[in-house]
């Protein structure tokens, strides 16, 4: 991890990548998959009794949860499709398709999602500022299951619309754009949009555009997909979705591990690991490791009430039932008399 030198030393972590504790969504994320690590090797050694800890260690390594996770959670999330994405690699089995691991450098770069990080951060009645909640600080102070409600509650902001970039995090917006020019991408207007005012949906925007550029054809990448109008309750515009669901999808699924030649519970160890990775879901991963899990607490209450009223709902249809029934029975009684 680099720190600024005035971080103190305990507030430094050592996580997998450089940039892991510079906010806390990262390092929240990456502790998480830390503890569900070696809570999955646990359950490899008791499988595999005799196998040290590099086997273990590399086995797990290919037991991808992940790739569930994005499918199913993060990429139906944020699709906002009303159709359930499902990650099944077997249904491709029969067709023909290319298994590889790259990238297109388009992809790359409208992934640069920055602008969704919230201006604030409220927890436990607390507000803290973008800067404020940098390099740890929060984590420690509240500890990592009150920065998971934090995450589960707080809206995000939004990448389209125009007027998001935070002063903090422009430099992003900066570099992206230029290297959008360095590797000579086409523009944005491949969809194509008829002028600035369709692509923004407002004028005042669209007018500081027509003097930055000659035209809609020579609107850039990266600024046109932060400047085009959110689709309807979206974070998003249309073409971010567009381009971004069948490059993420077709990379997801492109893993060669997905293939029919690895996709067995062989290449795992076993049947259990491949269930692991077969019945991965965000909540899961969360609430078998983290102390309290309090949407799996909600739920269950709510399914209890539910259960509770339907029952007590049948006993009272029943008591009326009979009530009517012997009525019914006193009332021919008596006329037979």
């Amino acid at each position: 991890m680099i720190d600024p030198p005035q971080i103190p030393y305990n507030l430094q972590f050592a996580v997998g990548h450089e940039v892991f504790g510079l906010v806390p969504g990262l390092i929240m994320y990456a502790t998480i998959w830390l503890w569900e690590h070696n809570r999955v090797c646990d359950i490899l050694k008791q499988e595999h009794p005799m196998w040290e800890d590099e086997p273990l260690f590399q086995t797990r390594r290919l037991i991808g949860e992940t790739i569930k996770i994005v499918i199913e959670d993060y990429v139906q999330h944020l699709s906002g499709y009303h159709f359930k994405l499902k990650f099944d690699p077997e249904l491709l089995f029969n067709q023909q398709f290319q298994y590889q691991n790259r990238i297109a450098s388009e992809f790359n770069t409208l992934y640069h999602w920055h602008p969704l990080l919230p201006h604030t951060f409220n927890i436990e009645d607390q507000e803290y500022s973008f800067k404020q909640s940098l390099y740890n600080s929060i984590l420690l102070e509240h500890g990592l299951t009150q920065i998971v409600e934090l995450f589960s509650r707080q809206i995000a902001d939004w990448v389209a619309g125009g007027r998001n970039v935070p002063m903090v995090i422009q430099a992003v917006a900066k570099t992206s754009t230029e290297q959008s020019r360095e590797m000579k991408y086409q523009s944005l207007n491949g969809k194509p949009f008829a002028s600035f005012e369709e692509l923004t949906g407002e004028k005042e925007m669209a007018a500081e555009l027509k003097a930055l550029y000659s035209g809609i054809d020579t609107m850039e990448l990266y600024p046109g997909l932060l400047v085009e109008k959110p689709r309807a309750d979206a974070i998003f515009g249309e073409t971010l979705v567009e381009l971004e669901a069948p490059f993420s999808l077709k990379r997801l699924r492109g893993n060669p591990i997905y293939s029919p030649q690895y996709w067995k519970p062989s290449t795992f160890s076993g049947v259990v690991s491949f269930k692991i990775i077969n019945t991965a879901l965000t909540q899961s991963v969360i609430c078998k490791n983290v102390k309290e899990c309090p949407v799996v607490v909600v739920v269950v209450v709510v399914v209890v009430v539910v259960i509770v009223f339907f029952v007590c709902l049948f006993w009272v249809f029943l008591f009326i039932i009979i009530i009517i029934i012997i009525i019914i029975i006193i009332i021919i009684i008596i006329g037979f008399f």
